[in-house]
């Protein structure tokens, strides 16, 4: 497959899973969990092929990222982490991965 597509893959999964965050802080669904599972499952899928096999130190960046932003959802199901703080927390992780994929790849190759 064209690595566009992979990155189109990669962009959806991103938007289902702050989806999924917004429908879960608003008032919890099933739905919620969905989203942000599927937005997961896309990510981590077309991530790992954008890579090809090679990984260097950025991509493991990525996965704790990954790691940390799937384990938010709990975090905000049980009421650990409420408005305010959840928001910033879920900007901080996005912000960084952001900056991993447009600056930390050169840095760290």
């Amino acid at each position: 497959m064209p690595a566009y597509i992979y990155n189109i893959i990669h962009v959806v999964g991103i938007i289902l899973i702050f989806m999924g965050f917004a429908y879960g802080m608003k008032q919890w669904s099933k739905g919620a969990a969905i989203s942000h599972g599927l937005g997961l499952a896309l990510t981590l899928i077309s991530g790992f092929a954008m890579v090809g096999g090679k990984f260097p130190m950025w991509f493991f960046i990525k996965l704790a990222i990954w790691l940390a932003l799937g384990g938010t959802l709990t975090l905000v199901k049980r009421k650990k982490v409420t408005g305010l703080a959840a928001w910033i927390m879920l900007v901080t992780l996005g912000a960084a991965a952001a900056w991993t994929v447009y600056h930390g790849r050169f840095i760290m190759s």
